[in-house]
């Protein structure tokens, strides 16, 4: 699960490094942005923000189901050894 977790952030970032460095890069200078400068930087890119959005919420709901069908699995149970009686 970590896994595909790190994989899908790794995708999103790589996908997405263009708006990423454009963020980084007015930290730099601003060192804090609030919502409204975020949009304004990204406001020519809404609608990728938005797919990236819902994507993301997607996925987190998937992932919701899949950690909510391994809590419903019985756990293992293992038999205790035999003592040998002498």
């Amino acid at each position: 699960m970590v896994d595909d977790a790190y994989d899908k952030a790794k995708d999103i970032l790589s996908t997405h490094r263009s708006k990423l460095d454009l963020i980084a890069q007015n930290l730099i200078e601003k060192e804090t942005l609030n919502k409204e400068q975020v949009e304004e930087l990204l406001k020519d890119k809404k609608e990728e923000v938005e797919e990236v959005a819902t994507e993301f919420k997607k996925d987190t709901k998937k992932d919701a189901v899949k950690r909510e069908t391994v809590k419903e699995k019985k756990p293992l149970i293992v038999p205790k050894p035999v003592l040998e009686s002498k």
